[in-house]
């Protein structure tokens, strides 16, 4: 993302290379190497948590940066983001309904590892 983005977009490349100077729009990028180097060196130290962590660091970092320069544009060029969006009634019953679902799937999940916590060791997969 942080380096083909650029490349194939020149609305992308100006928003993040304009006028000679670097922007605030290359902070996802260098945020995303960083939680590479750091899952390399968790990895290689056989941390079991923190793999996770920096994973989901990549993930927002890419997200983040894309979807910033990107914006407005949800498909680029095509669609902006206020086209896209459904009126606001269909806004609001999807807020409540996910608003609601939410809760139960985070106690589900919360449940889930309390069941099965303890029953794998590290004498299971040779660590």
């Amino acid at each position: 993302m942080s380096i083909w983005t650029p490349i194939l977009d020149p609305v992308v490349a100006e928003k993040w290379f304009g006028n000679g100077v670097i922007t605030a729009f290359v902070i996802a990028p260098i945020f995303a190497l960083f939680c590479s180097a750091m899952l390399a060196r968790a990895l290689l130290r056989y941390q079991e948590h923190a793999p996770f962590v920096w994973s989901v660091g990549i993930f927002l970092a890419s997200l983040i940066g894309l979807a910033s320069s990107l914006y407005p544009d949800l498909v680029p060029r095509a669609v902006t983001a206020s086209e896209a969006a459904s009126d606001s009634f269909t806004l609001v019953f999807m807020m409540l309904g996910i608003g609601l679902l939410i809760p139960v799937m985070i106690a589900y999940n919360v449940y889930q590892y309390f069941v099965f916590r303890g029953k794998v060791t590290s004498s299971h997969y040779g660590g």
